[in-house]
């Protein structure tokens, strides 16, 4: 393949070798998009499974069962100013994923470049707009259910009787099972897509040359990855929340002679498992912490070896 020579030379930008006569695919490769397949891949799936109609019902009554939760007890409020807090930086990351396709875009057709080159930095909108939109749906959701989380620990020491409690902590643990059981298709192919772009954007470093002038075509890659990994740490909290619940209620005074009902309730929150699961998985944050971790190892082993054999 080509190598792509992206640099400045005496103050013009001087664009790949044209890739004229071409498919797009072949184009693709030799601008460095290998890594953006996974995350094609994993938004054509989705977009499939949400369109069938099983899957679409399930959505629809699991966002109906959260909103109405909400309402309930008026957390509305308290959802929208965790929303806002991750809209910013989203909004962010999209317009500069929109402002990097829109320069390559117009300095290729400075160039005379043809119309794949130039349908490269389109693709790169059009899948970065989706991610972007992809992770703000699945924070929503995340966002929802630890709001939830927060409010049961709010007034667990409100409510009076046991009994009570056992109560409201199945209502949530069912609205956990609901809600995971219906996204975990999303967090999974998330998951997946970061799992096989790495290494994919290895490869492209290998094509495109282990320079700096091969960064730029990367940077959109290495930003998707950032979204859906917030994702998933996100999802992991929520299973943290859940098992800081029994030494809460560990801690509370429920009044005199309460203290075996107490430890029975202990245990019976402890023993449910609460959480957040993908395919029948829990979630937890040392779990992504060591999925980093590994891909952090292997992605920098191999950039030094590569960078000391090219010394």
């Amino acid at each position: 393949l080509v190598q792509d020579t992206w640099s400045v030379r005496g103050g013009d930008w001087h664009a790949p070798p044209s890739c004229k006569g071409d498919p797009m695919l072949t184009c693709w490769l030799q601008r460095g998009m290998l890594s953006m397949v996974p995350f094609v891949i994993a938004a054509l799936v989705v977009i499939l499974l949400s369109c069938a109609p099983t899957q679409s019902s399930a959505l629809k009554g699991m966002l109906s069962m959260l909103m109405a939760y909400m309402r309930r007890y008026d957390l509305l409020s308290r959802l929208r100013s965790r929303v806002v807090r991750d809209t910013l930086p989203l909004l962010c990351i999209w317009i500069l994923l929109v402002a990097w396709a829109i320069i390559g875009t117009v300095l290729d057709s400075k160039l005379g470049q043809d119309a794949h080159e130039a349908q490269h930095f389109f693709s790169v909108v059009v899948i970065g707009s989706f991610a972007t939109a992809w992770t703000y749906c699945m924070l929503l959701v995340c966002h929802a259910l630890s709001t939830i989380i927060d409010h049961f620990c709010c007034e667990v020491s409100n409510l009076p009787d046991i009994l009570d409690i056992m109560q409201k902590w199945n209502t949530l643990q069912a609205l956990l099972l609901k809600a995971a059981g219906t996204i975990e298709w999303n967090i999974l192919a998330m998951l997946l897509a970061v799992a096989f772009a790495i290494p994919l954007l290895l490869a492209d470093i290998l094509m495109l040359g282990a320079t700096w002038a091969a960064a730029p075509p990367l940077v959109p890659v290495v930003l998707i990855i950032i979204l859906f990994m917030r994702v998933f740490l996100k999802a992991a909290s929520i299973t943290d929340k859940c098992a800081r619940v029994p030494p809460l209620v560990n801690s509370l005074c429920f009044g005199a002679g309460t203290e075996h009902r107490r430890q029975l309730l202990v245990e019976y929150i402890s023993s449910s498992g609460a959480g957040f699961y993908v395919c029948d998985v829990r979630l937890t944050m040392g779990g992504a912490l060591k999925f980093m971790y590994t891909w952090s190892i292997v992605a920098f082993g191999f950039a030094t070896n590569l960078f000391t054999s090219l010394d």
